[in-house]
């Protein structure tokens, strides 16, 4: 999926699971990946881009015909998590995190994992394993469902904290992070 956000930078969303697919990844989600990674000047947002880098080159090495290209989509990423972790940002509601659990509702209130069925990384990773491993298709189908919802909000959730940021820094100086994340 792709957001605009800006002149010459978006945000890549994963492929979603599908409880009918025990599939890793899906044809179409890698054409539209590697369509993406072969326009120069992009920005792939990610949180926490060294254990997403880590994930990929694991990736890579199970599938070394796609190692370009993952090598390529990794040298796009812009972590954003950065902007928080430097204290570029601060804000007493991240309670000294820098987790987007909580940069998240802090700067965007109305967006918040709490009512999710499933609330951070480690429960969707059991529950994406859940989903490849169980052979109840009614368990797969609700998991599968909770999970494109979390990693929608995941995705989202970037988008919606680098609008926030740009917005700001429109506010204070007139430009924009755009020129910025290019130079990054």
């Amino acid at each position: 999926m792709r957001l605009p956000s800006g002149e010459g930078t978006f945000l890549v969303r994963s492929n979603e699971p599908s409880a009918g697919s025990r599939a890793g990844i899906r044809p179409c989600s890698r054409r539209t990946i590697d369509r993406c990674v072969q326009s120069p000047g992009r920005v792939v947002f990610r949180w926490n881009k060294s254990f997403e880098m880590d994930v990929h080159r694991r990736m890579a090495h199970l599938m070394p015909a796609h190692g370009p290209t993952i090598d390529r989509m990794n040298a796009m990423f812009y972590d954003l998590k950065d902007v928080f972790h430097k204290q570029y940002y601060v804000h007493p509601e991240f309670r000294g995190s820098v987790s987007i659990k909580y940069v998240l509702p802090a700067l965007v209130p109305n967006l918040q994992y709490k009512e999710l069925s499933i609330h951070g990384g480690a429960q969707a990773s059991d529950a994406w394993w859940t989903i490849v491993s169980s052979s109840n298709s009614d368990e797969r189908d609700m998991i599968a469902k909770d999970l494109k919802e979390y990693c929608g909000l995941d995705t989202y959730a970037m988008y919606a904290i680098w609008k926030h940021l740009d917005e700001i820094s429109q506010r204070e100086d007139g430009e924009t992070l755009t020129p910025l994340l290019k130079a990054a």
